[in-house]
């Protein structure tokens, strides 16, 4: 994964944890992030995508402390 799709994932994760899965956005994750609008939507085109990549961020947060 790129260093955004590592953000994106990270900034993800921490709204799922803080404020529930439906508080996942698009924009929500733009603005956990300080990044401009629009950055998550470039990255991760739909909610099945974003997902993706949350998904994607946890399994490679769960290898780390596994090895």
């Amino acid at each position: 994964m790129n260093d955004r799709s590592v953000q994106i994932g990270t900034a993800g994760i921490e709204i799922i944890a803080t404020r529930g899965l439906r508080a996942l956005t698009h924009r929500a994750v733009d603005t956990q992030m300080g990044a401009p609008e629009g950055t998550t939507s470039y990255y991760a085109r739909t909610r099945h995508d974003l997902l993706t990549v949350v998904v994607a961020q946890i399994s490679a947060n769960s290898e780390q402390v596994l090895v």
